[in-house]
């Protein structure tokens, strides 16, 4: 908030990916908003939303994004695990076991507690999860820039930075193999 702030007060514009579960009214606001997506390039969506007058946000749409659901489906498998067979625990042992999984946040957003004190999987946290399936959330302070060109950029900086990241994988796998073959060469030494 602070450095958006700045920006505008220097007179400068700003584009930032917003979390999609920050909790910011803003955001949750943008999110619930009924409109219509723009195709825009492959299978990328893009629709904008005003909440301010000041500040868009543009909300892009990928159906074909199965890596969220794989996400999803391994940060779910994690707390069923160890919530298995939780209810045979004494209450003490289950509120340790609720103190572990809270500071775990992927683990914990969805999960949630019965009445009784119980850990459960939460269909409702599940169903919502599915409902972010595929989507990012921009916001932006400038009026001139467009939807698409917003969205657009956003994504080749995304195919960027996974270049860069596959890149510096593949350099330090060769420094690795490297560092192992001298590590295993023999030595000679002469006497001299």
């Amino acid at each position: 908030m602070e450095n958006r702030r700045y920006l505008h007060v220097g007179d400068h514009h700003y584009i930032i990916g917003e979390k999609l579960r920050s909790g910011s009214a803003e955001a949750d606001a943008a999110l619930s908003r009924q409109s219509h997506y723009q195709d825009v390039a492959g299978n990328l969506r893009v629709k904008e939303v005003r909440i301010a007058d000041s500040e868009r946000f543009v909300i892009c749409f990928n159906p074909g994004a199965e890596r969220d659901v794989a996400v999803r489906e391994h940060m779910l498998a994690q707390p069923q695990e160890m919530i298995k067979d939780s209810d045979k625990l004494t209450v003490a042992k289950r509120a340790e076991l609720r103190g572990v999984i809270s500071t775990r946040p992927g683990l914990n957003c969805y999960l949630g507690v019965t009445p009784g004190g119980l850990r459960r999987v939460d269909a409702a946290r599940i169903k919502a999860g599915e409902n972010l399936d595929g989507k990012s959330l921009l916001r932006t302070s400038d009026p001139k820039l467009s939807a698409e060109d917003i969205a657009l950029g956003c994504e080749q900086l995304l195919e960027a930075e996974r270049g860069w990241r596959d890149l510096k994988q593949v350099i330090e796998l060769r420094r690795s193999t490297t560092a192992r073959k001298n590590a295993s060469a023999p030595t000679s030494s002469r006497a001299g």
